[in-house]
């Protein structure tokens, strides 16, 4: 059993299998928007929806004027 092991830990193609499945360009890609760029946009979206409810006048201007520290 240990052999089995040895050996398939030691087989140059698996490395390049793993990386190849693992971490191909679309799966990164697909993590990055659904763990990052999604939720981002969400919190975003959630709070110029919260600032409109507070100021309904600013709909013009909600994307500056929603932001923190804005003059």
């Amino acid at each position: 059993m240990q052999l089995l092991i040895a050996s398939s830990l030691t087989d140059p193609s698996l490395p390049r299998l793993c990386t190849r499945q693992i971490w191909s360009p679309r799966r990164i890609t697909w993590i990055a928007f659904t763990c990052v760029v999604f939720p981002c946009l969400l919190f975003a979206y959630k709070g110029q929806a919260a600032y409109l409810m507070k100021y309904p006048n600013s709909y013009s201007r909600i994307f500056y004027a929603s932001v923190p520290g804005y003059c």
